[in-house]
């Protein structure tokens, strides 16, 4: 039952790639944190279309070749033998880490069609990076700012990209019931001073302007989309580090749909 709705989720980002991609052979797609939950689920349907390439970016290799067998397996079950899988080491609460990433990018001289953000944290335990920034800020939009901004740079306008963000209907609270500075040189104040749900607010907040800010700045070279996944429960909900609010997911772990549908 634990990855029964993460497909929902994925079909749905899925059906929002082919809508917006008139042409899907050799599509190249990446997803950060792609090694488990939606990402990964995403990945899986995708490697069973037959038109796409599909790297994951995420920290630990381990899950990663786990993830990319898996990913062999299923385009081999779907007569798929046409699509390259590979992964990229990123690590988003470290800024040199992306940094590293692009050069390798830019020395690879890879392109993308398809970027989806899916990587996050909720509640993490940690109070601050070695960067010294809030996790949840770091990892849920800074590293990723960075990462899309310098993918833009690296190829559009010559190369067109798609980017989908996920983002959260928390969100909605953001001026609401948590304030918003409006300074965004003084965002990393705000996350610093900010308490559990709130930064994860703040944080799919920025994520969904992420989108907005690709729109706007960058013409028809970038598209982007913010998705709100659904209460879905994955390994970043398990891990909740918070002692009050890992017991509350415990409860409420039954109104949390799966990352996959079983299918018939």
């Amino acid at each position: 039952m634990c990855r029964q709705n993460n497909l929902i989720v994925a079909k749905n980002i899925e059906e929002n790639i082919e809508k917006n991609n008139s042409i899907n052979k050799n599509k190249h797609v990446m997803i950060t944190g792609g090694n488990q939950g939606i990402g990964l689920q995403t990945a899986l349907l995708l490697a069973s279309r037959g038109c796409y390439d599909i790297t994951i970016a995420c920290r630990n290799q381990r899950r990663a070749e786990t993830a990319l067998k898996q990913l062999k397996e299923r385009a081999e079950q779907s007569n798929n033998f046409k699509s390259k899988f590979s992964w990229l080491s990123l690590d988003l609460s470290s800024l040199r880490n992306v940094e590293i990433l692009m050069e390798r990018i830019k020395k690879e001289k890879i392109i993308f069609d398809i970027i989806i953000l899916n990587a996050g944290v909720l509640l993490p335990k940690e109070k601050s990076t070695n960067d010294g920034f809030e996790p949840t800020f770091q990892v849920n939009f800074l590293g990723h700012f960075l990462l899309i901004d310098g993918i833009v740079k690296h190829q559009c306008p010559n190369h067109s990209l798609r980017v989908i963000t996920l983002t959260s209907v928390i969100q909605r609270l953001v001026g609401n019931i948590f304030p918003l500075e409006k300074n965004v040189e003084k965002w990393p104040e705000m996350f610093q001073n900010a308490k559990r749900w709130k930064a994860y607010a703040l944080s799919k907040f920025a994520t969904a302007m992420l989108a907005h800010h690709l729109n706007n700045f960058y013409g028809d070279s970038v598209k982007a989309f913010a998705v709100h996944p659904g209460a879905v429960r994955t390994q970043m909900s398990d891990n909740v580090c918070h002692k009050g609010t890992r017991k509350m997911l415990f409860f409420l772990r039954r109104l949390l749909i799966e990352p996959v549908s079983k299918q018939k």
